[in-house]
């Protein structure tokens, strides 16, 4: 077999993206990180937006360095990288970042280099979506009310807190991080309507884009700024709603 140490010791600037809105996933280079970076953890945001944070040049080389440590944030929507804060400790293989139901993400854990034992320690990451341009905390969008439950497809209301207008509505699957991987991130937009603090919004029409669970639900205001999230489980269908998907045999 490989040697894992070898394998992963030439670390990555490179990203790609994949669309599988077809019926040929379609594989395509993204903008390149700032940074070279192995045994990193990938964060799906509350805007959609995906935290890079943690790493090294390696798995026997980790994340003691600068370029480890500064976390970098890409834009779906300009294929652009930003570079963000620096964690406190360094976060290497094994380490574990996590989006909360408050918009920041916990990171914590990882192995440090050879002979340096066990990294114990964890923080929270505040993405810049929940400051203002001059660095000060902004004032947040609030969920007063929100179904604990829906269906594929179902129609439902958000009560807010205020009538202040809304930009989006994102559902954020709840994560389950280990090794750097949570290959069931998603960060889902509906449909929404407003009327004064009423949010009418459209759930996800299909498992396969959705599959049943627990997700956060966020709402964002005109400036991005996203809500704490309403916790909704997004119900599994009835036998009888069940359907075949169609083969892709030749």
């Amino acid at each position: 077999g490989v040697d894992r140490m070898s394998a992963v010791s030439d670390a990555e600037r490179s990203a790609v993206t994949i669309d599988v809105s077809g019926p040929v996933p379609v594989v395509s280079a993204a903008a390149e990180m700032f940074f070279r970076r192995a045994d990193h953890d990938a964060v799906v945001l509350a805007d959609g937006k995906v935290l890079v944070c943690g790493g090294g040049r390696g798995h026997n080389v980790l994340a003691a360095s600068t370029a480890g440590r500064v976390a970098e944030i890409w834009d779906p929507a300009t294929d652009q990288w930003a570079m963000c804060a620096a964690s406190s400790d360094p976060r290497g293989f094994r380490s574990t970042s996590i989006l909360l139901p408050d918009a920041t993400v916990w990171t914590g854990g990882g192995v440090s280099n050879p002979g340096e034992g066990t990294n114990l320690t964890a923080e929270v990451f505040r993405p810049p979506y929940l400051f203002t341009a001059d660095g000060q905390l902004a004032a947040r969008p609030t969920i007063a009310a929100a179904p604990a439950e829906v269906a594929h497809g179902e129609a439902f209301q958000v009560q807010l807190g205020s009538a202040d207008p809304v930009s989006r509505v994102t559902l954020v699957r709840a994560g389950s991080a280990t090794h750097g991987t949570d290959s069931d991130q998603r960060c889902l937009e509906l449909a929404v309507s407003q009327t004064g603090a009423v949010l009418d919004v459209t759930a996800p029409e299909s498992g396969n884009v959705a599959p049943p669970g627990s997700y956060m639900l966020f709402v964002l205001d005109g400036a991005g700024v996203p809500s704490v999230a309403s916790m909704v489980r997004v119900r599994r269908p009835s036998p009888a709603q069940w359907q075949d998907l169609p083969s892709t045999d030749g």
